[in-house]
C-alpha cells in the first residue's frame, strides 16, 4: 500500500488578520509579530488526530491573495477588531465548496482583553452575534482565539487545526463499518431497556 496522502488545510483570510501568526502558533507554540511575505507557504505537520498519527499540509495564504485555494478543509480567519475583515470572511466563505468541513475562526481577542485592561486603542468592533450569524447562514463552526496570547486562546488554536482535520480525515471502511455497528448495537440497547408504552409509533 502507498503513503496516505497528507490532509491539506487552507488557511484564508484578509490582510493582517494573523494567518501567519496562527499556522506559527499552532507549529511551533511561539508567537511572532511581525510578518511579511508576498508567496504562500505551506507547511508539514504530523499531528495526533482522533488517536492516530496524522500528517497534515498546511497552506498559508499570503497576505495579498484571498482567492480560494484548493484543500480537504479550511480555516477562514478575521479580526475581532476589524469590520472590514469579516466581510472579506463572508465572500471568502461563499465561494468555498460546501462538501469541505470549515471552521470560522475569529483572531486577536486578546485585544479586547487589553483594551478593558490597559485602556487600549484597540477595541472589538465586531460583535459576537454578528460572527454567530455569519457561521449559521454559511453552515460552519465557529471559533474565537488569540495568536499572541496563549493564556486568552486557552487551546483554540490547536483546536480548530484538529476539529477541521479530523473531520476532512478519510475513513478506512473497517472503522466505517465498525461505527456502523456500534451505533446500531447502542440503538438496540436502548430499544430494548424501554418499555413498550414508551415505544411511540408513527
Amino acid at each position: 500500500m502507498g503513503a496516505k496522502r497528507p490532509i491539506r488545510i487552507v488557511v484564508l483570510g484578509a490582510p493582517k488578520v494573523g494567518k501567519t501568526a496562527i499556522t506559527v502558533r499552532y507549529l511551533t507554540h511561539r508567537f511572532i509579530g511581525e510578518y511579511s511575505s508576498r508567496t504562500d507557504a505551506v507547511y508539514k505537520h504530523t499531528a495526533n488526530i482522533g488517536g492516530e498519527k496524522t500528517e497534515l499540509e498546511i497552506l498559508d495564504t499570503c497576505k495579498s491573495s484571498m482567492e480560494r485555494r484548493e484543500g480537504d478543509g479550511y480555516l477562514v480567519v478575521f479580526s475581532v477588531t476589524e469590520p472590514s475583515s469579516l466581510a472579506a470572511a463572508a465572500g471568502i466563505l461563499a465561494g468555498l465548496p460546501q462538501a469541505r468541513p470549515v471552521l470560522l475562526l475569529a483572531n486577536k481577542i486578546d485585544l479586547e482583553h487589553a483594551r478593558k485592561i490597559n485602556y487600549s486603542s484597540f477595541h472589538r468592533s465586531v460583535s459576537l452575534r454578528a460572527a454567530l450569524e455569519l457561521s449559521v447562514v454559511a453552515g460552519c463552526s465557529y471559533l474565537e482565539v488569540s495568536a499572541s496570547s496563549s493564556a486568552m486562546d486557552r487551546g483554540g488554536i490547536p483546536l480548530a487545526f484538529a476539529a477541521v482535520a479530523s473531520k476532512a480525515k478519510p475513513v478506512s471502511p473497517l472503522r466505517a463499518a465498525i461505527r456502523a455497528l456500534a451505533a446500531l448495537l447502542s440503538y438496540r440497547k436502548v430499544y430494548h431497556h424501554r418499555r413498550p408504552s414508551e415505544v411511540k409509533w408513527k
